[in-house]
């Protein structure tokens, strides 16, 4: 039976130790190439996400909105088209956990508004629930701009936009009353957010409980508002930012009933967070995140985490230009310092207000979509922030056996892809790091040599990293090394058996017997003219016999591998030889066979005793003239010479 593990481990310190727990960034891909040099406008929108183990994204190539996918963040698919769009500010992408949602409108006069809805498929493909829907008619001399789509926890999506009609614009937002890719607008919509009117308005609506939605929305150079809408009806208009300096710079997500929001404020220029309490429907005080000056221009992007309540923001091109910046929100407080998280100055941003990151995490990652390059072709690229490193089942090995090969196994999975793995072990008595290697597939494995001290316990374990250098290193697995080995019945080897006489001389047609361990005679074969017989054998311990012309010998051997033996003959002791070999029971595993030295000695002993008793039991029978007495000796000291003579004489098998 082959020998498999013999002791997977305890874990020493715990089931899984995090070598790397913070967020750590993949390099950033190139998604594709877009002759448009607004692709991934405007920051304030979405236009990503990771759904059935894809990251998708979506711009604008040349003049349709196209999007790709990926499955480690690095490598992507071709393009798939659309629709006919021409900038990326004329389009929104939500994903609300099932189903990827978009809203669209041309900026042209009499375009109307248009929404779909669809299943993002595992396969990279798209299946919508309906064909596109029209939102609002188009109505000639009116244009719509900066549609910005959500879904509310029931599943209606809703749409904030701007309407420009003779000359004014005004902030609307509108609903379905339907849930299932078709759209039906309700009465009481579209409805105008303010009566305002402005050049600039920019809204954006973000889900909260029980169907209920805020919507923030704001224009340039001035203050921003908020109104909720209760699940019924709308509230009063809330005052949102203090100044904000273009209305597109800004940025909100909601967790729960709470609405946080961020963007650049018009006079200071520094980057502001603030937050409305869902519970008592007010705002809290401004923060300033980040400060900036007048001449470093960017837009900030908010992200939420749900599994801990965290938030990011990412912004661009300041402190230093050409690199893209985040801070992190934890427990009620923002990072001190920002996070230089990638540098871009090989091919220069495009501009530091062509991105927009990811709504919230998807499963342990944040993704950021964003160009480089000043001339066309531009580069649409990807980066993103993963929070969960490679995880590890149990290591096994193949085998035990000390001084043996060995291949040892484990599962490497994560989150996004294993990129690297490599095993480490102490098997030379000091921990020794092997070869670096790419994960290809399951199981990652190793292969190498147990050290040969039989009884010494190896311990084992394994470093990985994802395609975000994220570093996980597994629990220790401790491994016995065990002396002996048996083969499957199913391999054989070859013994090949020389017999040689007293001077060393090979012997033809002696006869040579195989036992088992147990006694049993499995085969026999006569010596050939070069005075060897050859025999094919599973692994096991073998009593090896040979005879010619009254000349005899013997060897005990262990068959582990193909060996070669030679049996020196030799004249028979004065006694009978008993060929046949002790029986003994089989003791697993298999180590060294061990002689009957010990039974000789405690035998030797019983026969002395038997001897006296003879001779005591012949005494009193000569006193006493009882000739049974004398028969009883004389058997006694036969039977104890008997035994002696086959201790003695027989050899040890």
């Amino acid at each position: 039976m082959k020998i498999k593990t013999l002791s997977l481990g305890l874990l020493i310190v715990s089931l899984i130790l995090i070598l790397q727990i913070q967020e750590v960034k993949a390099n950033p891909s190139l998604v594709g190439t877009s002759t448009n040099n607004a692709a991934t406008y405007r920051s304030f929108q979405r236009k990503g996400f990771f759904a059935n183990g894809r990251f998708w994204v979506f711009y604008v190539e040349g003049s349709n909105m196209v999007y790709r996918t990926s499955t480690d963040g690095v490598t992507w698919s071709s393009s798939n088209t659309i629709k006919s769009t021409n900038c990326g500010d004329e389009f929104s992408i939500w994903f609300n956990g099932t189903y990827v949602h978009y809203a669209h409108t041309p900026p042209a006069s009499g375009s109307g508004l248009f929404y779909r809805r669809g299943t993002p498929n595992s396969n990279g493909t798209i299946t919508w629930s309906a064909n596109e829907q029209t939102v609002i008619a188009g109505v000639s001399g009116v244009t719509l701009y900066y549609p910005f789509v959500s879904v509310d926890s029931s599943n209606y999506p809703w749409i904030a936009y701007n309407r420009l009609e003779s000359g004014t614009r005004y902030p609307y937002i509108t609903k379905s009353s339907t849930n299932d890719g078709t759209w039906s607008t309700p009465s009481g919509f579209p409805y105008q957010l303010s009566t305002t009117a402005a050049g600039n308005w920019v809204g954006s609506v973000v889900p909260l409980t029980n169907q209920k939605v805020y919507a923030v929305y704001a224009y340039s150079y001035t203050s921003g508002y908020g109104k909720l809408w209760n699940g019924t009806s709308w509230g009063n208009e809330e005052a949102s930012m203090s100044d904000i300096e273009d209305s597109r710079w800004h940025s909100v997500v909601s967790i729960d009933d709470d609405v946080h929001l961020v963007f650049r404020h018009d006079v200071s220029y520094d980057l502001i967070y603030r937050w409305r309490n869902g519970t008592s429907g007010t705002w809290n005080n401004e923060e300033t995140v980040q400060e900036l000056t007048g001449a470093q221009v960017s837009p900030p992007v908010l992200s939420k985490d749900l599994s801990t309540n965290n938030l990011y923001m990412f912004w661009m091109g300041a402190p230093t230009t050409n690199h893209i910046y985040y801070k992190k929100r934890v427990n009620g407080v923002w990072d001190q310092n920002p996070t230089d998280w990638l540098d871009e100055s090989a091919d220069s941003l495009t501009g530091n207000d062509l991105f927009t990151s990811f709504y919230q995490v998807y499963d342990n990652v944040i993704g950021l979509v964003y160009m480089t390059k000043t001339s066309s072709p531009y580069q649409i690229r990807f980066a993103f922030l993963d929070f969960l490193a490679p995880s590890f089942g149990s290591i096994t090995a193949d085998t035990a056996v000390a001084g043996t090969q060995v291949t040892l196994s484990v599962t490497i999975t994560d989150n996004i892809a294993v990129s690297k793995f490599k095993y480490c072990w102490n098997n030379t008595g000091s921990w020794v790091n092997e070869t670096l290697t790419s994960f290809s597939s399951n199981p990652a494995t190793f292969t190498g040599t147990w050290n040969g001290a039989a009884g010494k316990t190896v311990l084992v374990k394994v470093y990985a990293n994802d395609t975000a250098n994220n570093w996980a290193v597994s629990a220790e697995y401790s491994f016995h090394l065990v002396l002996g080995y048996q083969q499957p019945p199913s391999t054989r080897f070859v013994l090949t058996v020389k017999v040689t006489d007293s001077e060393g001389v090979f012997q033809a047609n002696a006869k040579v017997s195989v036992w088992t361990r147990t006694g049993r005679l499995t085969t026999i074969k006569y010596t050939g003219y070069s005075g060897s017989a050859s025999f094919s054998l599973a692994s096991a311990t073998y009593l090896i016999t040979a005879e010619k012309n009254d000349l005899i010998a013997s060897e005990t051997i262990i068959l582990d591998t193909d060996k070669s033996i030679t049996l020196t003959l030799q004249p028979p002791p004065t006694s009978p030889f008993n060929l046949s070999p002790i029986v003994e029971p089989i003791i697993e595993p298999i180590e060294t066979f061990v002689g009957p030295a010990s039974w000789n000695f405690l035998a030797s002993t019983g026969c002395f005793i038997l001897l006296g008793i003879a001779f005591l039991t012949a005494i009193v029978g000569i006193v006493y003239d009882t000739k049974w007495l004398l028969i009883i000796s004389l058997a006694l000291a036969a039977l104890g010479i008997l035994i002696l003579t086959n201790i003695y004489i027989t050899p040890i098998v």
